[in-house]
Parts: structure tokens; sequence; C-alpha cells
């Protein structure tokens, strides 16, 4: 069975290339172009692993990281989180979030498909750890 990854990003161009190179290297996909989008998607699709942009209108990445995994049904998905922010600061509160990875864009492909491939083979980080290491936002 092919695992399935949602996109979350507002850039189209960037979801054709990732779409194609994901369908190309054999996964299911599924796209949101904000993440008011992307939180409905998750919750329907349920997809394995969601790579998710920061920059984004309505509810940026790290808010939707944290709806992530607040809500059972998403909350031990892999997140690995795409962005140009390059601040040690801005990994910081990606993490703290709950994301699983922290991608800078422009990234390598290949890269990126080996991240992907990791966070899919490796049980990720149990969400109740999550909350413990961070009580504000439990």
């Amino acid at each position: 069975m092919k695992k399935k990854i949602l996109i979350v990003d507002d850039e189209s161009d960037l979801l054709d290339l990732l779409g194609l190179r994901l369908r190309a290297n054999g996964y299911d996909v599924c796209i949101a172009l904000n993440g008011v989008e992307g939180l409905r998607v998750a919750a329907e699709e349920r997809p394995d692993l969601i790579l998710l942009d920061v920059s984004m209108p309505q509810m940026n990445g790290f808010q939707v990281c944290e709806h992530l995994r607040r809500n059972p049904v998403t909350r031990h998905t892999p997140i690995v989180l795409l962005t140009a922010k390059t601040r040690d600061t801005d990994k910081l509160i990606g993490m703290e979030a709950g994301a699983n990875d922290y991608v800078i864009k422009p990234f390598d492909m290949d890269a990126l498909l080996k991240t992907i491939a990791h966070h899919l083979t490796t049980p990720s980080m149990p969400h109740d750890y999550i909350t413990q290491k961070n009580p504000r936002r439990g």
C-alpha cells in the first residue's frame, strides 16, 4: 500500500513540483493551499506524513502544526516544516509546535526524499512527550 503525503503550501509551483516528484517515487499525494484547508484535509485523508509550509495566509504553519498535534487523528503524524525561515529561533518555534523536522527552502529534492523516507520508517516522537517537554502547549 502506498504511503500518503499531504503537502500544505500556498505556492502552486512548489505544489506541482513536489507532487510530481513524490508520485514518481511511489507516494500518493494530497494537497492543501493554506493552513485551514490543510487541517481539514489532514483530518479527512489521514496522511502518513505532512509537508507543511510555514509562511501562509489565514494560518501559519506553526499554528497548523499545533492544531495537528492537539487532534487525536493527526497527533502522531510526522510533520516536516518546509520554509524559507532560516533563523534558529524559527526552527525552535517549529519544533516546540510539534514538528518532527525543519527543512529550509530552497532544498535539495533528493535530501527531502530521504528525510521523508526516514520519517515514514522511524516512529515519531509521541505527542505526550512533546507536551511534557513544553508545558506551555499542554
